[in-house]
């Protein structure tokens, strides 16, 4: 099965789908969030940007498929691995989902920067936050790094409308404060 219809198959399923990868159990985006945040398991979770999946991010964390029935007794194992359904609130999910992609894109800007010069961004982000100029008619904003790392990254739907909404409502506050 390929990474994207276990990443379609994940999103339709209201609970934790887990998918066989050698001798472990993987599960991808909302069943992460499941095990981490609603159930409570301290799983290394990994985010990373999919070149197959239009550069969408895809959250993921794996543990052994020996583990299953201690960790997830109610889980039914399947062909594929195994499958618990689980209520969750979605709206929660996509804030959890936001926070790991602009960590792992802030953490990816750092590693770059300490082989680049960034030195725009560091004058944009030592000037005020709002400055115009009428003699050229321009004005000059200063953005967080994550905001830098989202235009960087931001490709038309790779992330939920509301985190494209979150990130302009964050812009027209600068602006209008």
């Amino acid at each position: 099965m390929t990474i994207i219809k276990k990443l379609n198959n994940q999103q339709q399923f209201k609970g934790i789908l887990l998918f066989k990868d050698g001798v472990f159990l993987r599960a991808y985006n909302q069943g992460v969030y499941i095990l981490t945040e609603v159930l409570g398991y301290r799983f290394n979770v990994r985010a990373m940007q999919l070149k197959k999946y239009q550069n969408r991010y895809v959250v993921t964390c794996a543990f052994p498929f020996n583990k299953l029935s201690e960790r997830l007794p109610e889980a039914v194992i399947t062909d594929f691995g195994g499958q618990l359904a689980h209520e969750f609130d979605m709206a929660e999910y996509h804030a959890w989902f936001k926070r790991r992609c602009l960590e792992v894109s802030f953490t990816n800007l750092k590693t770059k920067a300490s082989s680049e010069s960034l030195q725009t961004l560091e004058w944009l982000a030592s000037e005020p936050s709002l400055e115009s100029d009428s003699h050229t008619n321009t004005i000059c904003l200063a953005v967080s790094w994550q905001q830098v790392v989202f235009l960087k990254n931001w490709q038309p739907n790779s992330y939920p409308i509301e985190v494209d909404y979150a990130f302009i409502q964050s812009l027209k506050n600068k602006f209008f404060k």
